[in-house]
């Protein structure tokens, strides 16, 4: 395993895909960007990386700075 990896790798390998829900915070984008540090790693298919946001439109403003910044 990597030094920086926190989880088992073995894991993620046979896979055909993952969806990441990416709401623009701290938390999900630190997973998008772990998540395509592995493609570039070819632990997993850059290709096969799906990125989702849902804007519920609960939150006004900062739901579209959410959703400006996911895109």
């Amino acid at each position: 395993m990597h030094d920086k990896d926190l989880i088992d790798l073995n894991l993620l390998r046979g896979y055909d895909g993952f969806v990441i829900g990416f709401s623009g915070g701290a938390d999900s984008t630190a997973l998008f960007l772990y998540m395509t540090e592995l493609a570039d790693r070819g632990v997993v298919n850059r290709d096969r990386l799906l990125a989702v946001h849902v804007n519920h439109m609960i939150r006004g403003g900062e739901a579209v700075n959410d959703r400006d910044f996911t895109r």
